[in-house]
């Protein structure tokens, strides 16, 4: 199955639940949802990738992930009845499976091993959340950045990432000055190119060890 959410699920069961998906399209700039709404659904992105975004306290506006087909977003509102934590923005042409909450409720009272699929992903998200937050209290700017652009590498097959140095500040919890800072050192050691509101790595092994 191509979404990790669905992976431990029957295929005939998760072929079921797939019936009763709602198909959306977003335009690029455009937001699936925004930070307070109420959760009501989840998505499961079938092509593009998102940027997950939330407001800070002084104000700003944070990326806080970048996501991309395959994987999902908004369960955690829908299991909590909670108000939505970020607002996702297509970063360019999206489509999604919309689950409503009460599709995805009735499933899980009906199919045990979708609950128990659902919680396995929650944790895992939990833990990854726990990684940045100690990678943001222990490790120093530099392995940060390097660690996000790693990732990024994955998000974008050809290590071609589209993003602007406030996305790449905000992914590594660093301010804008650091990330041009820090660029323009890696673009001079050839291990990144520049242009204007991206960045494509060239040496993701030097890379990596930056990020060790």
């Amino acid at each position: 199955m191509k979404w990790a959410l669905l992976a431990e699920v029957d295929p005939e069961q998760a072929r079921t639940l797939l019936a009763g998906a709602r198909r959306r399209r977003f335009r690029k700039g455009d937001s699936v949802f925004h930070e307070g709404d109420l959760g009501d659904s989840v998505h499961l992105i079938d092509r593009g990738r998102v940027a997950v975004r939330v407001t800070t306290p002084a104000g700003d506006v944070a990326t806080i992930r970048v996501m991309r087909d395959g994987q999902h977003f908004g369960d955690l509102a829908v299991i909590s009845d909670a108000r939505r934590s970020a607002t996702v923005t297509a970063l360019e042409p999206v489509e999604t499976l919309e689950l409503s909450g009460d599709l995805i409720r009735d499933f899980c009272d009906r199919h045990r091993s979708f609950e128990r699929a659902l919680a396995k992903v929650m944790a895992g998200q939990l833990r990854n959340q726990s990684m940045l937050l100690l990678d943001a209290l222990y490790l120093p700017a530099p392995r940060r950045l390097a660690r996000r652009l790693v990732e990024l590498c994955d998000v974008y097959d050809n290590g071609d990432i589209p993003l602007t140095q406030d996305d790449l500040a905000g992914l590594g919890g660093v301010t804008r000055q650091t990330v041009n800072q820090l660029l323009v050192e890696w673009r001079d050691a050839g291990t990144v190119e520049l242009a204007r509101g991206r960045v494509r790595v060239t040496d993701r092994p030097g890379l990596e060890r930056l990020a060790r």
